[in-house]
């Protein structure tokens, strides 16, 4: 679907040469994010205005060639031939002019009109180089700016390029040839006379450039012979490229793709030569002395895990750890504030609203009323689970930010990259397993937004999918309460090794996924690594206001439906009052949801889980704190009507301590209960379905509802797998 605008710019580059930074100082924040068709990779769109002209600039995913090896070459490829923008930013870090002519020269080859934007020039300067921008622009036959995102240095002179541009307004060709090996020419030359007596074809592409794109076997190349030529002779041009490259491999003893990526770096080189000057004798760049440490095999290692530890501890002691932001008369934790708001404050607000009354009274009058219930537990829970996440989203944001902004994420990706690589994975998953809870006490949700930086969507699939394996603040009170109860003895190591155990399983499942469901080439991981740099307070800022805006409106609107159809689910009854009473059924029970419950008991009982463990898990994919809840009131913990013994430890303890401690007393003394029971109920909470919010925000990032529902499938059958195991074997002994 092309972008109706006065005129459509493309932004283009390699990973981190700061296009991203151009994008968003030439149009600001107004960001709308929007998935190629049929591929969940993204491309960045918004717009400012030139005078009376509106200008959409649209941010290509990064990437090292044109290519059709990776979706981000796919949806760059794609949108340049398809949209046919009016102009061609191409971003090139100034500091490796070489390694990134290759790309630009490739683009040139699309014959569209190109804007070279040398960016990162302070870093240039201050290694020494200087580079002749009218030489370079002579060569190139394109305009050629300098820019520095991080002061916004010569972006008016990127809208001045952008201008002139508009007035041309032309899509004829440019006029670009590069030069290939002669013998090469004379195939290239003969295939674009054959494919020029194709109207159909010509009406959309430059011959040469499709003719350069067949004999480097390119795939989509192939497909447009086959569906744009619009006769039956398509079969005669496939014959006549394929016996060219027979020709020309037996003659120079390589491929037609390997000849041209030396001409290419050749040129490269030529173009280095003649433009660039380096004022002082090349040394050992800062980078460069401090990667020797930072990227060393297992010195690195042993750095990125401080660095992501300390991260990790930092997100979540700020925002629920420490007790830093005044609110009334006591201090307390960013989460805590927004507990209180969602769980407290609303709550009350809403029903002294719609029920007056005093305190608790009017509260519980109103939620027994169902208006109230949807009011309170359903609509309010949905944006309460999200709000709860906010600080912590952004507070992760802000850090990741810092850390990719300075140039750290790609080294740690580089130094992880051979050991997960193993299991199917690679170096970029690390940042979101540790996140979720590779340690203790993370999040899946930040932990899917956080693979946003992998290159490949194969991996970023199967990182998303395993994440939730590991331990996040959720399942912890579930862990802390049944590891108390049953190993009292030797909790820590209980809970030690059921912590290790997630990695374990994380991995295992990367290796099946990788061998068995998510097949495909392994590509290799390229890095480009930028200069390490102080980050910008604005620029981190921007980068961590952006994400988690993005977080709050996109995925809040799913979470929120999806705890609505849960609380329907659990409120309204499958079964009427009579029959109930008759089957001794609490309301939990004899809702849908405990109805669900009660009608996979002849599965569940395999693992040992009855129907009342059975509606606390149902419950637990809305959020795994739920579990505890949930739990209790399916066993009929309500402590105002329990007996004398849960009246005293409800006197002794707070509400919840109450809860839990009367709740241990239950599971203690209930015969279905035991130590394999316990083991197999764990490990099962710890790697079922993800959460209704992880789900949500699963869905977002694939733009498909498949990825979601195939995680919550694969993860529970797996869960379940591991706890018939467990309790069966643990029957044994």
């Amino acid at each position: 679907m092309h972008i109706h605008s006065d005129l459509l710019i493309a932004l283009a580059g390699q990973p981190n040469c700061g296009k991203s930074s151009l994008f968003e100082a030439l149009t600001g924040v107004h960001q709308e994010i929007g998935n190629h068709a049929g591929i969940t990779v993204e491309k960045k769109s918004a717009h400012y205005h030139d005078g009376n002209r509106r200008i959409e600039v649209v941010d290509l995913p990064g990437m090292y060639s044109l290519n059709s090896t990776s979706p981000e070459e796919r949806v760059a490829r794609d949108f340049i031939l398809l949209e046919r923008p009016e102009a061609i930013v191409v971003v090139v870090d100034a500091s490796n002019l070489r390694r990134h002519m290759s790309l630009l020269l490739q683009i040139l080859e699309m014959q569209h009109p190109t804007i070279v934007c040398l960016n990162m020039i302070d870093v240039a300067q201050r290694r020494g180089i200087e580079i002749d921008v009218e030489k370079l622009s002579m060569i190139l036959g394109v305009p050629v700016v300098q820019t520095v995102n991080s002061t916004h240095q010569g972006i008016e002179d990127v809208k001045a390029a952008i201008r002139d541009i508009a007035t041309k307004c032309t899509h004829e060709s440019t006029g670009w040839r590069m030069n290939y090996e002669p013998g090469l020419e004379l195939w290239i030359d003969e295939l674009t006379e054959e494919l020029a007596q194709r109207p159909h074809l010509m009406e959309d592409f430059y011959p040469r450039w499709l003719a350069i794109k067949l004999m480097e076997k390119d795939r989509y190349a192939r497909r447009i012979i086959q569906h744009h030529t619009h006769d039956d002779r398509w079969e005669e041009i496939l014959q006549f490229y394929e016996h060219l490259i027979t020709i020309f491999e037996k003659e120079h003893g390589q491929t037609p793709l390997q000849s041209m990526v030396c001409s290419r770096w050749q040129k490269a080189a030529e173009i280095d030569r003649l433009c660039v000057t380096h004022l002082k004798k090349p040394g050992t760049a800062r980078s460069d002395k401090i990667d020797r440490i930072a990227c060393h095999p297992w010195g690195g290692l042993i750095i990125a895990a401080i660095i992501l530890l300390v991260t990790f501890e930092l997100t979540f002691q700020l925002a629920d750890g420490w007790k830093w932001v005044p609110f009334g008369n006591e201090w307390t934790t960013p989460v805590g504030a927004m507990e209180y708001v969602t769980q407290d404050f609303l709550p009350h607000a809403l029903a002294n609203m719609f029920h007056p009354g005093t305190g608790d009274e009017s509260l519980e009058a109103f939620k027994n009323t169902t208006f109230g219930s949807l009011c309170l537990d359903g609509i309010l829970a949905g944006v309460g689970s999200v709000l709860v996440f906010l600080p912590v989203i952004f507070t992760m944001f802000t850090f990741l930010a810092i850390l990719e902004l300075s140039g750290y994420i790609s080294r740690v990706s580089l130094v992880m990259d051979k050991i997960l690589r193993r299991f199917g994975l690679c170096g970029q998953s690390m940042l979101p397993l540790v996140l979720s809870g590779g340690i203790i006490g993370g999040c899946a949700v930040p932990a899917v937004y956080a693979t946003r930086t992998m290159d490949s969507f194969r991996q970023r699939l199967i990182t998303m999918i395993v994440a939730p394996f590991m331990t996040c603040g959720g399942k912890v009170p579930v862990l802390v309460l049944l590891t108390g109860a049953f190993f009292t003895a030797y909790q820590g190591l209980v809970f030690g090794l059921l912590i290790f155990s997630t990695w374990i399983f994380a991995l295992l499942a990367s290796w099946i996924l990788s061998r068995f469901v998510l097949r495909g080439e392994e590509l290799p991981l390229l890095l480009e690594l930028p200069p390490y740099q102080f980050p910008t307070f604005r620029g981190v800022m921007k980068k961590a206001l952006a994400q988690s805006w993005d977080f709050l409106a996109k995925a809040g609107t799913i979470i929120l439906a999806a705890n609505v159809i849960l609380w329907a689910a659990m409120y309204y009854p499958a079964v009427d009052k009579q029959t109930a009473q008759e089957q001794n059924l609490s309301d939990l029970e004899a809702s849908y949801a405990g109805q669900i419950g009660g009608a996979l008991t002849p599965v569940s009982q395999l693992a040992g889980f009855d129907a009342k463990d059975n509606v606390a898990l149902i419950g637990g994919v809305a959020a795994k704190e739920i579990i505890i809840s949930s739990l209790a009131t399916a066993h009929q913990m309500e402590m105002d009507d329990n007996t004398d013994e849960s009246q005293t430890i409800a006197a002794e303890n707070s509400e919840s301590d109450s809860q839990q401690s009367a709740l241990i007393q239950c599971l203690q003394k209930d015969p279905n209960w035991s130590m394999s029971k316990t083991l197999a109920f764990l490990l099962f909470v710890m790697l079922y379905s993800p959460c209704a919010a992880t789900l949500a925000v699963m869905w977002r990032e694939t733009g498909t509802i498949k990825w979601p529902v195939f995680s919550f499938l694969f993860n529970t059958a797996v869960a379940f797998t591991v706890a018939v195991l467990v309790f069966q074997i643990g029957r044994l002994f």
